[in-house]
């Protein structure tokens, strides 16, 4: 397939590049500093040209491009795909894990930019594929992701101190990249939670992390007992999940001595 592809120079966007390739597509990116993305007509124009089979869009975008590039989609048949994010939840009125079904009830400007861009998308394009994006474990911290945020932590305190009850929504940048070709590729239109996380801890993954993958510049300090559910509820597409990375519990999470009670 012809992939036009917004937000290409991103973390995301980058390996999504690489992995389009390697699965022999053709990725076209459509970038920020070649194409106005002020310009709706200028935006048609690149599509006309171009005829891609599918758009994947990634980009930081404002709603008018965001809703050109989905109704040009549907009008000519070919998939639209936008990248949300866990985000969109605050875990305040809803509780994690997060389902498809829940309403979103984060209130800060990305959860609230993030959520005004999937009803755009579906707005305009019924069609649209919206994959909800959980946290991204890449290789090295000079991308966004857990890596980028633990580096930050070890700069300022010279140590990282995370709880093991709180459990994030986490996947591996390559299986993101994979999974959303996939959708695309395999899958029915709609809304989407990509997550790999089977009731690992921050802690446990932090663990990892240093043991596992070799990030021994990480000091993490004993684990704390703070509360919270940032997991996306994964019930429709396919994924490795963490355990299959040889990941181990520090402790049994309290929904797995639940569900034995049971």
């Amino acid at each position: 397939m012809n992939i036009v592809v917004t937000g290409s120079r991103g973390t995301i966007g980058k390996v999504l590049m690489k992995t389009l390739k390697k699965r022999k597509h053709t990725a076209i990116p459509l970038i920020h500093d070649e194409v106005d993305f002020n310009d709706q007509k200028v935006i048609t124009a690149f599509l006309e040209k171009h005829q891609p089979d599918a758009i994947m869009h990634l980009a930081k975008a404002e709603e008018a491009i965001t809703a050109t590039l989905a109704k040009w989609a549907y009008e000519n048949r070919k998939s639209y795909l936008y990248t949300s994010s866990y985000k969109v939840f605050s875990g305040k009125k809803v509780e994690g894990p997060f389902k498809v079904t829940d309403t979103p009830d984060g209130t800060d400007e990305l959860a609230l930019y993030k959520q005004r861009l999937e009803k755009v998308s579906f707005e305009n394009n019924p069609n649209s594929y919206v994959a909800r994006l959980s946290w991204q474990i890449a290789d090295d911290p000079s991308g966004y992701g857990i890596l980028m945020f633990l580096k930050a932590q070890m700069d300022k305190a010279k140590k990282v101190s995370v709880s093991e009850n709180m459990y994030p929504s986490l996947m591996f940048i390559d299986e993101t990249a994979n999974a959303l070709i996939d959708l695309v590729e395999k899958y029915q239109p709609g809304l989407y939670h990509l997550n790999q996380n089977d009731w690992y801890s921050f802690y446990d993954i932090v663990d990892y992390l240093i043991q596992e993958k070799g990030h021994d510049w990480i000091v993490l300090d004993p684990p704390r007992t703070i509360r919270k559910i940032e997991m996306l509820d994964n019930q429709k597409i396919k994924l490795k999940s963490l355990s299959e990375y040889g990941i181990k519990y520090h402790k049994e999470p309290e929904i797995f001595k639940t569900k034995k009670k049971a």
